[in-house]
């Protein structure tokens, strides 16, 4: 057996009569080949995930193809809408707490003229209640054309599940709608609607990074609609207080692939 490559070396084994390779890093036994993901064949920031002896791009929003090397094309939209690329999706379910004021983004696209949409509360469960924030426009989010952000309030003192919908349109029309399922937990049905939750990080300070709102609450789920390419969401954060960057996260769950933070709107990252 012979490593024929120059990113490795042969270790003979005379007891056994075995020769094994050594092989430099992202350079895979058994002849020392390159691995899958190097040189990162994925462009524009997209990740790379190994899969036997190819790989599968996962690109950044506003990207697309194989290698992430499409640029996704404004769509110019007739008509505000709500967006099924950035969750929470329509049809998702928010987790939330009774008597806690619960927080979650909507996303949505404007038309053409680059107009704000008009977002208001639709249908809802009479027994929540509902303040959307001032919808601005969100440039953070990679995607093309016009994509707004709205973050939405809500708040209720009965637990069980609540029905909400939000209304998009314009000046004149209603043009689309959003609808989640709210679930209020407390002590008594908190262990019947939620998952386990995973390990809680150390208690923080004002020094330490952490998530800030319209981060979707804990055990939210998010409905995908194309899990082949995977689904995008954003979580938001507040930079450290010693150095005002932005910090790092990262995931606990495999299948979560995380892009690199950047700066949102005003101190939020």
């Amino acid at each position: 057996m012979s490593c024929n490559s120059p990113h490795g070396a042969c270790l003979a084994d005379p007891s056994v009569g075995t020769v094994q390779c050594l092989c430099e890093e992202h350079f895979s036994v058994p002849n020392c080949a390159p691995e899958p993901c190097y040189p990162n064949p994925c462009q524009n920031g997209g990740i790379c995930q190994p899969s036997n002896k190819s790989y599968t791009c996962f690109c950044r929003l506003g990207f697309s193809g194989g290698n992430c090397s499409t640029v996704a094309v404004d769509p110019h939209p007739s008509k505000p809408s709500s967006t099924e690329v950035l969750g929470p999706s329509p049809g998702g379910t928010v987790q939330c707490t009774v008597n806690v004021p619960c927080n979650f983004p909507v996303y949505t696209t404007g038309d053409s003229s680059g107009t704000l949409p008009k977002v208001t509360t639709g249908p809802k469960s009479p027994d929540i209640a509902v303040t959307l924030n001032a919808t601005v426009a969100d440039n953070s989010t990679g995607l093309p054309g016009f994509t707004y952000l709205t973050p939405v309030t809500t708040i209720s003192a009965i637990p069980g599940q609540k029905q909400l919908c939000i209304n998009i349109g314009n000046s004149q029309d209603v043009t689309d709608s959003a609808c989640f399922h709210v679930i209020f937990n407390d002590n008594n049905t908190s262990s019947m609607t939620v998952p386990s939750p995973l390990p809680a990080f150390p208690s923080q300070t004002n020094a330490m990074a952490k998530f800030v709102s319209p981060t979707p609450p804990d055990n939210t789920s998010l409905p995908c609609s194309d899990p082949n390419t995977g689904c995008h969401f954003l979580v938001f954060s507040e930079p450290t207080n010693s150095t005002g960057d932005c910090p790092a996260v990262s995931a606990r769950s495999p299948g979560v692939l995380v892009f690199p933070t950047s700066a949102g709107q005003g101190d939020q990252c």
